[in-house]
């Protein structure tokens, strides 16, 4: 007999995670028989792929390769995700994004991979073994099955072989979604939106995230950034990057969340993941020391960003930045750095850009005519003076955008000012990107910075659009009292307004 399956159905991620801890689409309580999911208008996670590993338990036990189950279980499931998990795959094989079958078999390396890579491409694995041993012979031998490396590489072939026909079999489909993507024209009047609260209920994905979001609306934003951290511990070890799925942290699912409530609102987003290096380092630093190295940190960020360009394919994002601010990555590997870009690009459809660190890493390098903006993290000092009259600010501002405007035309790229902004402390045009840590308020100072750029900034048609750091997933973080960089319930806020109410 097989277990009574409980469905426990939420509006949202919020809900979900206030009341399970697990803000995930849908997650399985195998011990009560449980599945928790999310349904709504626009996305559902019951597709009866948990309800198959159930009953797979219950009926088959637990086997010794892991990609079996999570295959076996996609494979007979109603859809992947809403779609069809045959399609991705198919997607992931034309693009060159696959996965080595022996990856996907190693219990170890397949719990370090991107769930949208593998699920896909093990549901079509099994429909591959279904098609060569049979229905029957899977399944009595589910539980012990390991295959040899020489069994392995046969299977492989097989495998390749059915992607094949997916391929033919979806090619239409394929070539209509690569031209059906349409670019959002006119200045992106924008703001990094960034996750402040790390609680489910003030960050992505919450209530509270999409009040800041409406209230950027109010003000004349039409674009926003969302950025999902990774993190490394030493810039000079190459380490596997995880993808966040801890409830309150910048998961997924709060991402997807935030992105619709802003798209909702007729902003385009850009998905912008990060590397974290602790309050020590940042990720300029990250160098490695041997050739081997190099190969490995490449091999760890392409699996990474990897999965972030499928979930920008996959829910339609305006731009993917496919890094930030990783200089020494790029001044010193730009051929790692552009095998890469020609791999994404094939996986995704949308415009690509990469937030260059201001200064000799967006002066510098020669990977611009391989993406379709130019970005620049812009924190270049707009004045070394303690009192700058108004004019002073301005043609400092001046100053810093004939350096960018330089680099426009070289490479004959527009410039996305991926991040620029001032702490609201004493003299923040000193040293912009220096954070408001033990600085003196000035609410003046910051909006005067805001003031000087916009008006040197307006009319420029090398400048695709600017995205100010930063604004808060909540409402309550900003005010007169607090010295960081948003301009939340501050003067520079009507500075902003003020400017993104005009034509760009």
């Amino acid at each position: 007999p097989s277990p009574t399956i409980d469905y426990h159905i939420y509006p949202s991620f919020e809900d979900k995670g206030l009341q399970t801890g697990n803000t995930e689409l849908s997650h399985l309580d195998r011990q009560n028989a449980a599945v928790h999911t999310v349904i709504n208008d626009w996305i559902r996670g019951d597709d009866s792929t948990l309800d198959a590993m159930l009953l797979f338990q219950t009926h088959l036990g637990q086997p010794a390769v892991h990609a079996l189950e999570l295959g076996l279980a996609i494979y007979v499931a109603d859809s992947w995700r809403g779609d069809e998990y045959d399609y991705w795959a198919a997607r992931l094989y034309e693009s060159g994004n696959m996965v080595p079958l022996r990856v996907l078999l190693d219990n170890n390396l397949m719990a370090r991979e991107s769930y949208l890579i593998k699920e896909p491409l093990a549901g079509t694995f099994v429909a591959t073994a279904v098609q060569l041993f049979g229905r029957e012979a899977l399944l009595s031998g589910y539980a012990d099955w390991q295959p040899q490396p020489e069994e392995i590489e046969k299977l492989e072939a097989e495998w390749h072989r059915y992607l094949e026909t997916l391929v033919e079999q979806y090619r239409p489909r394929i070539k209509r979604e690569r031209h059906s993507f349409r670019v959002k024209r006119g200045f992106k009047k924008g703001f990094c939106h960034a996750h402040e609260g790390y609680r489910i209920f003030n960050g992505y994905g919450s209530r509270k995230s999409d009040q800041a979001i409406e209230k950027l609306n109010d003000m004349g934003t039409n674009a926003v950034s969302i950025t999902p951290f990774s993190y490394m511990r030493d810039p000079r070890k190459p380490s596997y990057l995880p993808i966040s799925r801890r409830p309150g942290h910048e998961t997924d699912e709060s991402v997807l969340h935030t992105a619709r409530a802003a798209r909702s609102l007729g902003m385009s987003v850009m998905l912008k993941p990060h590397i974290w290096m602790g309050h020590e380092s940042w990720p300029g630093e990250i160098e490695m020391q041997t050739d081997a190295d190099w190969d490995r940190f490449f091999n760890y960020y392409y699996r990474w960003i990897r999965h972030y360009a499928m979930l920008a394919e996959m829910y339609n994002f305006d731009i993917l930045c496919i890094g930030v601010e990783l200089s020494r990555t790029t001044i010193l590997q730009p051929d790692r750095w552009r095998t890469l870009i020609k791999r994404l690009r094939r996986l995704y459809s949308g415009q690509l850009t990469y937030a260059a660190n201001w200064g000799e890493e967006f002066e510098s390098i020669d990977l611009w005519k391989d993406l379709d903006y130019i970005g620049v993290n812009c924190y270049y000092p707009l004045s070394a003076s303690n009192s700058p009259t108004a004019e002073d600010l301005a043609l400092g501002a001046r100053e810093v955008l004939a350096r960018i405007e330089a680099v426009s035309r070289k490479h004959t790229r527009q410039v996305l000012l991926t991040e620029i902004g001032f702490a609201s402390t004493v003299g923040p045009w000193k040293h912009p990107h220096e954070s408001s840590r033990g600085g003196k308020l000035s609410m003046e100072d910051q909006a005067r910075c805001y003031e000087a750029v916009f008006s040197s900034l307006h009319g420029q048609l090398w400048c695709a659009g600017i995205y100010w750091w930063k604004w808060p997933s909540f409402l309550e973080y900003g005010g007169l009292d607090n010295p960081d960089f948003t301009p939340n319930a501050k003067p520079a806020e009507a500075v902003v307004r003020s400017w993104f109410a005009r034509d760009w």
